[in-house]
């Protein structure tokens, strides 16, 4: 399984269950007190918009080489800070699915560091020097991110990133650098996520 980085996760989930109980009381008082006189008779999704950190840790097992998007892993390694790069999120919660959130995240400029190996390990990455360094712009989807909420949801969680942008090798070469993870998970365990990555440079 890919890496995700990310500063507090567990403060981020207990945030988005803090947004989910909050959406079911919003649309239950607004059930109660629905008097429309020229509006629907159900209210329409409910739109968040706003900013936090990510980091990626993307493996391709097929080219032997992985890449880090939006954090520093070697400072991390070193550290034990990643410095985190924000991005702008949005979450849909639709009131006719209210076990349910859909999320985009779009990221532009992010720092992208190509390395030579797939394993997680910081004894490569404080000693081994990158193929590449550069930026990427990044895009997100995940069509269910409170699926663990739920278990007995029979939803096909799917989530994933792509990322494109432009690397530079040692010798200041350019190439062309896309990043594409695609995910399956049911969110209750393990043994069910299935994913695909692809690393390229041309």
């Amino acid at each position: 399984m890919n890496k995700v980085l990310s500063k507090n996760r567990n403060m981020f989930r207990l945030l988005v269950l803090v947004f989910v109980i909050l959406t079911l009381l919003v649309l239950s008082l607004q059930a109660v007190s629905a008097d429309f006189s020229n509006g629907p008779a159900n209210p329409g999704p409910i739109v968040m918009r706003f900013e936090d950190t990510i980091g990626l840790f993307i493996p391709d097992q097929s080219t032997g080489i992985s890449v880090t998007i939006a954090a520093d892993v070697v400072q991390d390694c070193e550290i034990g800070d990643p410095a985190f790069e924000l991005v702008r999120i949005q979450h849909l919660a639709v009131p006719e699915d209210a076990n349910r959130i859909n999320e985009v995240l779009h990221g532009d400029d992010l720092s992208a560091t190509v390395w030579p190996f797939t394993e997680f390990d910081c004894d490569l990455f404080t000693t081994v020097d990158p193929i590449a360094v550069g930026t990427v712009d990044l895009r997100g989807t995940d069509n269910d991110l409170v699926v663990y909420l739920n278990p007995d949801n029979v939803n096909a969680n799917a989530f994933g990133f792509m990322a494109h942008g432009v690397v530079y090798d040692e010798n200041g070469e350019s190439m062309r650098l896309n990043t594409i993870l695609r995910a399956v998970w049911d969110g209750t365990n393990d043994e069910s996520y299935q994913e695909i990555t692809r690393v390229n440079l041309h």
